[in-house]
């Protein structure tokens, strides 16, 4: 009894007796008189019209310090509740005894109920600090473990109608804030009980008015509320007595609790629809490795972070693995399974933020992948060098793979091509060197003849072979081949513009060397 009047300020005797059934009336008046005696409770019996009140009890200073463990105060005790109070917070507690011995008989399981003091919410409303202080927050659980939740505002006619105007602005301003958001699941619905229907239809319209927005205030801010012009706290569960901000009359507090609920209801279920839709994504992605390979193909940009974290190698082996358009074999296949476990609940709609590192399992599948593609590829660049001979494009792969890499994709699909160039390019090599070696010979025998008769005796036509090698000759600095000059007529090099590459067909060149005899059979 000490507990319930010090969770409720003020508690009257007939409420006692609702609250404790199972105690007889007469021991509930001794209980009573004995808190008062020991200085526990005090108690008056304010006026009334007809007949006598019943006792309102509240309890003293030193009740609450023993109720908190605290130490016996001092400077005596606080002075008896004016009438207003005393009526204000009898109502509160009528609330809390109706809802409480009908919440079970209404298929409620649970209840919960805060005063002022507990239910107070701090909120930012723009730059403004403001604060929410109903008299009470009702919360009720059903068998299914859902929660309703509502604000209670009591208004036994002594507030003003700037007052309850003012309080309609504040409940707006916190709808329209979010600040519930950090509090409840859902924005609590608001019940407003008073003790005429006019001022039940005044405070509705203005917290509507409150609540609209846009240039003509036809947009509303979601938020349901129920008013009763007629107070009796016991017909909320059982009969329908509220109206609310559309007009609607004849709702239980049930109704209204149902509507504040329902969107909330609405979002889960549409969470729970997404959580579904993604997992079956998820597993058709783990199972299908061509979705997988597509899925991966479609979100490469998201997966920058995540594959440069494989290293150079592993990011050309899985472009290579996303350009792939064959059936994936049985290496493609574990190593797509193998990302779809890694990468798990991020997997259906990927976000960079969210991706995780790659694992062991990844990296040793991605490795094993690699040596697969690097098997593949020398065998292409093999096929390729029996059908269109070695080149230099051909020799540049080649000597990549055997260093432990790999073509990325777009090289690897420029390779037939390129070695097909490059026997063009060789036949062309080969008709300029033929050319180039019977002028280099004519006109090396010319400048030995040139040389008079004891020049002849000292220098051969060999001889002069390496200085118009040096003088018509280049070397490509990207192939490393010789580019031969382009006759300008039959028989003549005179004064040709630079050779280019007979490969690539660059124009970079740098000076022929003069290498030794067998080097220059090499280069010749």
């Amino acid at each position: 009894m000490l507990a319930v009047l010090c969770a409720h300020r003020v508690v009257r005797q007939d409420q006692l007796g609702r609250l404790f059934p199972e105690i007889p009336e007469r021991t509930l008046r001794y209980r009573t008189r004995r808190l008062h005696e020991s200085g526990l409770a005090g108690r008056s019996r304010p006026y009334r019209d007809r007949g006598s009140a019943p006792n309102h009890h509240w309890p003293t200073r030193r009740a609450d310090c023993l109720m908190r463990g605290d130490p016996m105060p001092r400077g005596g005790e606080r002075r008896p509740p004016n009438p207003v109070f005393l009526a204000h917070a009898a109502a509160l507690t009528e609330l809390y005894v109706a809802i409480f011995t009908t919440a079970r008989a209404a298929g409620f399981v649970g209840f919960g109920y805060e005063r002022e003091g507990e239910a107070r919410e701090a909120f930012q409303d723009g730059v403004r600090e403001r604060a929410l202080a109903p008299d009470a927050t009702l919360v009720l659980v059903d068998e299914q473990d859902r929660k309703f939740s509502a604000f209670v505002e009591i208004d036994r006619g002594t507030m003003s109608h700037a007052r309850l105007r003012q309080k309609a602005e504040l409940y707006a301003a916190y709808a329209a804030s979010d600040a519930w958001r950090k509090r409840h699941q859902f924005l609590p619905a608001l019940l407003f009980l008073t003790t005429t229907d006019i001022r039940a239809r005044k405070f509705l319209k203005a917290l509507a008015k409150a609540l609209s927005y846009g240039p003509r205030r036809q947009g509303r801010h979601a938020f349901v509320a129920g008013a009763a012009g007629t107070w009796a706290p016991h017909r909320l569960l059982d009969e329908p007595c509220l109206v609310d901000l559309d007009g609607k009359r004849g709702l239980t507090l049930l109704d209204v609790l149902n509507s504040a609920r329902e969107p909330y209801e609405e979002a889960c279920a549409y969470r729970q629809e997404q959580r579904e839709a993604e997992e079956e994504k998820r597993r058709a992605l783990r199972d299908d490795p061509d979705a997988m390979r597509e899925h991966l193909g479609d979100n490469r940009n998201v997966l920058k972070s995540y594959v440069g974290a494989l290293g150079p190698l592993g990011k050309i082996t899985i472009e290579l693995l996303i350009a792939s358009t064959t059936q994936p074999l049985s290496e493609e296949r574990e190593a797509l399974r193998a990302i779809a476990r890694d990468l798990g609940d991020a997997l259906p709609e990927l976000r960079s933020k969210q991706l995780p590192s790659p694992g062991e399992v990844v990296r040793s599948e991605i490795e094993l992948l690699a040596e697969h593609y690097r098997t593949k590829q020398v065998e292409q660049a093999r096929t390729l060098a029996g059908r269109h001979g070695e080149g230099p494009c051909l020799r540049e792969a080649w000597d990549l793979v055997c260093k432990g890499g790999l073509l990325d994709p777009a090289a690897l699909d420029r390779l037939p091509h390129d070695a097909e160039r490059d026997a063009a390019g060789r036949c062309e090599q080969h008709e300029r060197r033929e050319v180039y070696l019977r002028w280099r010979e004519r006109t090396a025998r010319e400048l030995a003849r040139k040389a008079g008769p004891l020049g002849r005796l000292t220098h051969r036509a060999e001889d002069f072979y390496p200085q118009l090698d040096q003088e018509r000759l280049r070397i490509c600095t990207r192939c490393g081949e010789t580019a031969y000059p382009r006759a300008r007529e039959p028989g003549s090099f005179g004064s040709t513009p630079l050779p280019r590459c007979h490969y690539c067909r660059e124009a970079g060149s740098k000076p022929y060397d003069i290498p030794s005899s067998k080097e220059s059979e090499a280069y010749l």
